[in-house]
């Protein structure tokens, strides 16, 4: 057997033992947190996901407060409330219109804002502004002339900086990061030359450097979005193989919930290609298809993925506190 034989069949026991399921209910002890900010990390759809995420947990857990956002790169924000450095809070909403991809702007936030006074009394005291927030992430492109180790070092620190001051002003003690994909853990094709100045890196790199606030970074639809192969993905999981703490399942509840926000889109963006491979699941009694077939992404490098990662999650974390077995 070879050593890639080796690799797939330990990929393959990894994420379908019954034993490496990650569960919500009891791998996080819900009780210990007051305030939990649910973001997407590379901005564009995985908004989406964090908005559908936060709907879920908020709805099994009443008693804690959930906000949600997305980590963005430059663009306007001038519509929108400044609250720190690289915090912003939405203030509009604007519809989606069909076959619009709306890259560098903020439309698809605000797609999800609601007026936080819209169905509440004036003097309502108890309600809080739940999301959407910006989080600006300033990542660059390097040139010739500059100095590769010392410019990611640099754009890294003041990222890290920007980021801690925000999660600070909202006072929150759990992070769920979200990252449509998966090119937090392969780069993608975005920054080729200079991976870890991404946006997904540069978000969980800040996450990993505090230990302030518990967090859980989840990988959704691994390989949805196109910009990376099976094989990067799956070298990926297993160099993080220490901080993995399994996967689950993406629920209907969730992917509806994503079709929801995103059927006006291209079915190329991630929620569509995620929503598709569903109705492919679904429809797997009729033999036309089986988990571990791979199916091609109608994007970026075109990769085949297994349709099993398509409809899953994987879930990572550094904090010991998520031990499994956690009561709640």
């Amino acid at each position: 057997m070879t050593q890639t034989d080796n690799t797939e069949e330990e990929l393959t026991k990894l994420l379908t033992d019954e034993k490496n399921k990650f569960e919500w209910s009891s791998h996080v002890p819900w009780k210990q947190y007051k305030s939990v900010l649910v973001i997407g990390m590379g901005g564009g759809c995985d908004v989406f996901s964090a908005y559908a995420m936060k709907n879920i947990l908020s709805s099994s857990f009443p008693s804690i407060k959930f906000f949600f956002g997305n980590c963005i790169g430059l663009r306007d924000l001038s519509k929108h409330k400044k609250l720190t450095e690289c915090l912003y809070q939405v203030q509009v909403h604007s519809e989606i219109s069909p076959n619009e991809n709306y890259y560098t702007t903020t439309i698809l936030e605000e797609s999800l804002y609601k007026n936080p006074n819209s169905d509440s009394k004036e003097d309502d005291k108890e309600r809080f502004f739940e999301g959407p927030y910006l989080l600006l992430v300033k990542h660059k492109k390097l040139n010739a002339k500059e100095d590769k180790l010392s410019t990611i070092e640099k754009v890294t620190a003041e990222n890290t900086k920007g980021l801690l001051e925000a999660w600070s002003h909202l006072k929150v003690d759990l992070i769920i990061s979200i990252d449509n994909g998966g090119d937090s853990l392969t780069g993608g094709i975005d920054y080729v030359e200079h991976v870890e100045l991404g946006r997904d890196k540069q978000v969980k790199y800040a996450l990993e450097s505090q230990t302030n606030i518990d967090y859980l970074y989840v990988v959704m639809g691994p390989g949805c979005d196109g910009e990376s192969e099976k094989s990067s993905l799956s070298k990926g999981l297993l160099d993080n193989i220490q901080s993995f703490l399994g996967y689950f399942m993406l629920t209907e509840s969730l992917v509806s919930q994503l079709r929801s926000c995103a059927k006006f889109l291209p079915p190329q963006r991630t929620p569509n290609i995620i929503f598709d491979a569903y109705n492919k699941f679904q429809n797997q009694d009729k033999k036309t298809i089986l988990l571990d077939d791979l199916i091609q992404i109608d994007r970026g490098v075109k990769p085949f993925i297994p349709l099993r990662w398509l409809i899953s999650a994987w879930v990572f974390s550094k904090c010991k506190i998520f031990a499994k077995g956690t009561n709640s």
